[in-house]
């Protein structure tokens, strides 16, 4: 029975959905990616009768499955349970194995092992790298959905399988229902072209192979949907299409995080001063979900699968667009607000810069706010005769790399049907509703983006709220240096114009001496 203490309900509040987890074992893909820390938290801490939780896990640039265990519970989402209830960390059980070898790298022992006791399947491992080469996207995407398949027949006691894919495995059409498209190609065929091609002429082709698909992850992400039509049989199986998945909202930890990917790295890049332009029509809707709503919605939809026995397979959309909109621009405006009001220890310039609906300005503004002041920052290293601690040339072309994996879903807008969400949680009751929130209307973005800064400084960038007098006075200075440097670009382009237009002899080059001089000064001395 569920712990109301560790929940949260009150004393007379029972969870139907926490009640039916008790004496089930569970199986759980990618539990040390960013969803899948989440989804053990939530179970461990609001499911206190699950018997045991095992987790695939392989071997890691030498670090054994049963280390990375250990580091897995060193995440700061555990802290609350390794303090109040240690002995839940206990159900946790590694099972040796690998998403892309055959039987998923899994001995016959614990294959026999999982057989016999689990009774809910979680498949989240993937790579989420956009750009990733087709052949391993193939391996873990397609065929990994595979190997889950083959073993969960093998389950004699499986009551859901829950399988994790992307609201944008279909991104080719704007509106997007809760069911299974056609497959973008051939599965057959294309698994055959891994086989029999080489890497070379793989990624020559990829462009053909995955053709409307903007990459490599949706394109093997909606071939996978299709393979768990063709090849589930009658098995109870489930699938969550979450679109961007961002920090949480609610639970474990409000803000946290723990990568850099999408909306991250761009928060934690304009909020050190180095990432001021990005190509983003302000007016589209950003449509991002926070990590725990992704989740509970896991976890209810595994129960609601099992209660409806024998049901077709299902399709949840968990998003925001339709039911709870909010605009790029609308989140960069939040942004910039908590970014000046929580500022990033150090950074490197005031945090500013917008979303350029032109790609012509975008450009323009990359190479003036971005480009040549990092330029600017590493010559003048070397100018002194030493070497920049870090090239900011080389963090700009890394910047614009992950920028442009992303412009795809900057740059268009879809509408995804919500009606199986939104049904699966008119059936919770009021309990369950509590603990296993799915209403993404209930979130209010501006609080809930100020939480997402506060937390990417945090748990990003492993700073203390502590620190942050000291971060506001060293902002303030920041605030100086930007607003005196562009008065002093302002007035360059305008001499140079005038110079043109009338005389370039008359160009007084004074006034600029005299304007970085007092720029210097204000680096060197502490704001007042």
């Amino acid at each position: 029975m569920a712990d109301n203490k560790a929940t949260g309900l009150a004393v007379n509040e029972v969870s139907n959905v926490s009640r039916w987890y008790d004496n089930r074992s569970i199986f759980i893909t990618g539990a040390t990616g960013f969803m899948g820390k989440v989804l053990v938290e939530k179970l461990l801490n609001s499911c206190p009768g699950i018997n045991k939780i095992y987790l695939l896990m392989r071997s890691k640039k030498e670090v054994s499955p049963e280390k990375r265990l250990e580091q897995l519970k060193q995440t700061p989402i555990f802290d609350y349970l390794k303090k109040y209830y240690p002995q839940r960390l206990d159900k946790l059980v590694v099972v040796s194995g690998d998403i892309v070898e055959p039987e998923l790298g899994i001995s016959k022992e614990d294959q026999q092992l999982l057989c016999n006791n689990v009774s809910v399947v979680f498949h989240s491992a993937a790579t989420v790298k956009f750009d990733e080469a087709i052949n391993l996207s193939v391996a873990m995407n397609m065929m990994g959905t595979r190997w889950i398949i083959e073993l969960c027949k093998k389950m004699t006691k499986l009551d859901a399988m829950v399988h994790v894919s992307t609201a944008y495995c279909n991104c080719n059409l704007s509106y997007i229902e809760e069911k299974i498209y056609p497959p973008p190609k051939d599965i057959t065929k294309t698994i055959k072209y891994m086989e029999c091609l080489d890497n070379d002429i793989l990624k020559e082709l990829t462009p053909r192979i995955i053709g409307e698909r903007p990459n490599t992850y949706t394109f093997t992400k909606a071939m996978a949907e299709n393979m768990l039509v063709n090849e589930c049989g009658d098995l109870p199986v489930v699938i969550i299409r979450p679109t961007i998945v961002t920090a949480a909202w609610q639970s474990p930890l409000p803000g946290w995080v723990d990568n850099l990917n999408g909306p991250t790295g761009v928060i934690t890049g304009g909020g050190k001063g180095i990432l001021r332009t990005l190509y983003c029509p302000a007016g589209l809707r950003g449509d991002i979900i926070p990590v725990d709503i992704c989740i509970n919605a896991m976890i209810v939809s595994a129960w609601s699968t099992a209660k409806k026995k024998n049901s077709p397979l299902t399709v949840y959309h968990v998003s925001t667009g339709v039911l709870n909109p909010i605009t790029w621009g609308e989140i960069e405006k939040a942004i910039l607000k908590y970014l000046r009001k929580y500022p990033f220890n150090n950074v490197i310039w005031y945090p500013g810069g917008s979303f350029k609906s032109s790609k012509i300005v975008n450009t323009i503004c990359h190479g003036l706010f971005e480009l040549f002041p990092a330029y600017l920052i590493d010559y003048s290293y070397y100018l002194f005769g030493k070497k920049p601690p870090v090239s900011m040339v080389k963090v700009q072309q890394q910047i614009q790399t992950a920028v442009k994996t992303l412009s795809y879903f900057f740059h268009n807008e879809w509408t995804f049907a919500s009606d199986n969400l939104t049904k699966m949680q008119s059936m919770l009751s009021d309990s369950d509703k509590k603990l296993f929130n799915v209403d993404t209307t209930k979130i209010e973005w501006s609080a809930y983006l100020e939480s997402y800064v506060r937390g990417v400084k945090r748990y990003i960038l492993k700073e203390d709220d502590s620190d942050l007098p000291k971060a506001r006075k060293h902002l303030g200075r920041m605030w100086l240096i930007h607003y005196f440097a562009s008065a002093v670009l302002t007035m360059t382009l305008l001499k140079f114009v005038l110079g043109n237009l009338f005389t370039l002899k008359s160009f007084n080059f004074g006034f600029v001496s005299y304007a970085f001089t007092f720029l210097r000064d204000i680096v060197r001395s502490p704001l007042k």
